[in-house]
C-alpha cells in the first residue's frame, strides 16, 4: 500500500491480510506508525463521544425546564453539569472526535447559559457566552448554528441599545442564511435589520 502523497486525501480505512511471525508488532506499525485505529477501537471512540453528547442534552434540558419555571439556580447548576460532560472527554482521538464533541458541547451549553444569563440581567456575561458559542461553531463548521447564535447575539445587543453591533451581527447572520438558500431565516434577518434601522430613524434604511 502506498501512502497518499500530494493533494490526495489521507487513508480513512485501510484492510489488510497480516501474515507476520508477531502479529501484535504488525497492528502496532498500522496503529502507532500509520496512524490507522482499528475499527473496534474508532467504533469504541465514536460511541464515547456520542454517549457524551446525549447526556449533556439530557442536562440541557432539565436546565431549560429549570430556566422556564424561573429556578435559575437549578438551571446553571445543570447547565455546568453539562458543560463537565464536554470537558471530562478524553483529548485527540481519531480525527480528534473528542475534540470535535468537546466543541460541539460547550457552544451549544454556553447558548443556553448566555439565554439564562440574559433573562437574569447578567446581560455583558451573557454576551461573552455567546461571542465564544460563535467562535467554536465556526471553527467546528456549524455554518447555520453559527448564524443561529449570531441572531441571538444580535438581540442582545439590540436590547442593550447597541445598534451597530446588532446590524454588523444581523449582516453576517443574513450572508450565512442566504449562502445556504434559506429563504426564511433571510426574510427574517432582512425584517431585523429593518427593525434596528426604525429604532435609529433611519426611515430610508426600513
Amino acid at each position: 500500500v502506498r501512502a497518499p502523497h500530494g493533494d490526495n486525501p489521507p487513508v480513512r480505512q485501510l484492510r489488510v491480510v497480516v501474515e507476520a511471525e508477531d502479529y501484535d508488532e504488525a497492528v502496532r506499525f498500522y496503529r502507532d506508525e500509520l496512524g490507522l485505529p482499528e475499527e473496534e477501537q474508532y467504533e469504541a471512540w465514536a460511541k464515547l463521544a456520542l454517549d457524551a453528547m446525549s447526556q449533556a442534552m439530557a442536562l440541557m434540558t432539565l436546565g431549560e425546564i429549570g430556566q422556564e419555571e424561573g429556578n435559575f439556580k437549578v438551571a446553571s447548576s445543570y447547565y455546568e453539569k453539562a458543560l463537565k460532560v464536554g470537558e471530562e472527554l478524553p483529548k485527540g482521538g481519531y480525527l480528534n472526535i473528542f475534540e470535535m464533541f468537546r466543541a460541539r458541547i460547550r457552544a451549544r451549553v454556553l447558548g443556553d447559559m448566555a439565554s439564562l444569563h440574559a433573562e437574569s440581567g447578567e446581560v455583558d456575561l451573557a454576551m461573552k457566552e455567546l461571542n465564544e458559542t460563535i467562535a467554536l461553531k465556526r471553527s467546528i463548521g456549524q455554518d447555520d448554528w453559527t448564524a443561529q447564535s449570531l441572531i441571538q447575539a444580535a438581540d442582545l445587543a439590540h436590547t442593550r441599545r447597541d445598534s451597530a453591533n446588532a446590524r454588523q451581527l444581523v449582516e453576517q447572520a443574513r450572508q450565512i442564511f442566504a449562502a445556504a438558500q434559506k429563504l426564511n431565516h433571510v426574510v427574517n434577518a432582512t425584517g431585523f435589520l429593518a427593525i434596528i434601522a426604525r429604532d435609529e430613524e433611519k426611515f430610508d434604511e426600513a
